[in-house]
């Protein structure tokens, strides 16, 4: 994680080492559900979009170590997963109405995946005022790495709205 906090983008990362040892162990920690986050936020990263799923899954598969409040990441990056990358307006609300926003949610994260639901649904007025919420909560983002990829997003966000 200190990669990520580093402002150094997560495609960077040799996730070899993270490979290694997830396949030797068969714990349900925050620890292991954290590898399989920067596995996921380096494919994400990478624009390996098959591989980003299959991490996601897995950290969805481990959403229950989390302790309350901050399993709010997960479904956030569910709903984000679900609108920009599977299209999937439906999934997207209901993983979005998962999150009850508190202390550790990412509020720009939680902005971009409200801008693209918004934007999906062709309310691009207030697609635009959510992709400026989520700028502005940009320099809050604890990982800034991450922050890397949602600056990309708002971007191409940006760009399909009229």
């Amino acid at each position: 994680m200190a990669f990520l906090r580093a402002n150094r983008s997560p495609a960077n990362l040799d996730i070899t080492q993270i490979d290694e040892v997830l396949a030797k162990t068969g714990m349900r920690d925050m620890n292991v559900a954290a590898l399989h986050y920067i596995k996921y936020v380096h494919h994400l990263a990478r624009e390996e979009i098959e591989a980003a799923e299959a991490s996601l899954g897995n950290l969805v598969d481990m959403a229950d170590v989390y302790p309350a409040g901050l399993e709010d990441g997960v479904w956030l990056d569910v709903a984000m997963f679900d609108v920009l990358f599977r299209q999937n307006l439906e999934s997207a609300k209901s993983n979005r109405k998962k999150v009850v926003p508190n202390g550790f949610t990412d509020k720009s994260q939680l902005s971009l995946v409200d801008a693209a639901i918004a934007i999906f649904e062709s309310d691009y007025e207030a697609g635009k005022s959510h992709i400026e919420t989520a700028r502005s909560h940009l320099p809050n983002v604890m990982l800034t790495g991450v922050g890397q990829i949602y600056v990309k997003l708002l971007t191409q966000l940006e760009g399909k709205c009229p």
